[in-house]
Order: structure tokens, then sequence, then C-alpha cells
């Protein structure tokens, strides 16, 4: 079983107990509070993509902001997975995928120099030690197309959202690494008819976007 840290989901307030790793409680704290929010109506169903699902702070979170939706959780961190399992454990409509999403020649994970939340199929130097273990990585064209999309995927967004099939989706949300990456996601983004409805920027070139389409 997965040890670490426990912190409490408080929105919503239900006295569910999340376990992660210590080094990550600050980081899935903000996702538990509602970091990714958006205005779905909690009683519809939808369909939801979680990529870079680490612990399952989002997955867990939707499912008890909005009990009919549907998730498909992406984490390709077999230690991160194990936590996920667990955090998950009597939430229906949950499947978790043990893989990465993205550039299927890419099949080595880097670990975090900080935390588990900074590895990475692409090595930064900043972020990802030379360590990596092999992983699955799922083709994003191979998906279906999703009412809601949350990537946090440290650096891969932008190659995912442009092969994502966007059609039927309503929100999308993600964290990103660059601004080039920024600007590339707003530019697929923008043509796809979705527009900007909250941006973040939590230091020079990281933040959380998150659009809507209207």
């Amino acid at each position: 079983m997965a040890t670490g840290g426990a912190i409490r989901a408080e929105e919503p307030k239900d006295g569910r107990q999340f376990l992660c790793p210590e080094e990550m409680l600050p980081h899935l704290a903000k996702t538990l509070e509602g970091e990714y929010a958006v205005p779905w109506d909690k009683d519809q169903p939808c369909l939801v993509l979680d990529v870079g699902a680490n612990c399952g702070a989002f997955t867990v979170w939707a499912k008890l902001s909005w009990p009919n939706c549907e998730v498909d959780a992406y984490e390709p961190n077999p230690e991160m997975v194990k936590f996920l399992k667990q955090n998950i454990e009597g939430l229906n409509g949950v499947t978790v995928h043990e893989s990465a999403v993205g550039d299927i020649d890419r099949d080595k994970l880097y670990l975090g120099k900080n935390n588990p939340g900074e590895s990475s199929q692409y090595q930064n130097g900043s972020e990802q030690t030379d360590d990596f273990i092999e992983i699955e990585v799922t083709d994003p064209e191979s998906l279906l197309s999703y009412d809601i999309v949350k990537l946090d995927c440290e650096g891969a967004e932008s190659y995912i959202l442009a092969r994502l099939d966007l059609s039927q989706t309503k929100f999308v949300m993600y964290e990103y690494h660059s601004e080039h990456d920024r600007r590339f996601c707003d530019e697929v983004l923008s043509a796809s008819g979705f527009t900007l409805i909250y941006h973040h920027c939590t230091a020079i070139g990281f933040g959380v976007a998150k659009y809507q389409r209207i």
C-alpha cells in the first residue's frame, strides 16, 4: 500500500481523506480546492479526460463535484497509480489507465527533481533528473472526444491538444510549462472555437489556463 501524507478534500466538504507523497501536499491541495473548476451543471452527465492524473486529485474533485461524470484518468508513474487507486476507492465511473498520453515515441518518463509531479516525457534540465522509467504511451488521436479535458503533463500539453478530437469538448483546462507552449495552446484552442475564461500565471512561463467553447 502506498504511504504518505494525508490532506482533506475541503471542496466539496465530505470528509474524504486524500493520500499522496508528502512533497506533493501543497500542489495537490490546490487541485482539491478547485483549481480546475469550471461551470458545468453538477446534475448533468459528462465524460472527463484527466491526463497527468498523478495521485488523483482532479479525478476525485471531479467525481465529488459532478457525481454523474465518468472519468478516464491517465497516469504513467506506477508509484502515483498506487495512490490514485486508493484515492478513488468508493467512487464509481472512474477508469484508471497506467499510461501517458502523448508522443508514442517518447516512452521514457524522466523523474522529477523535487517531487513526482515534475516527472515528464520531456527533459528540460530544470525539473527532471537523468533517471527514467519506461512507460506505456497512448496516442491522443486514439481517444474519444470528451466534454471536459484537463491536462497537467509537464510539457506534453501542446502535443496533445494539437491532436485531440475536441469536436464535443466544452471545457479545456491545462497547466503550461513555457510561454511558447501557452501561446501554442491558445492558438490551437482559439482556432477550435474556444475562449479563454481564466488564466493564472504562477511564475514566468508557468501557470494554469481554462477555456470554454462559447
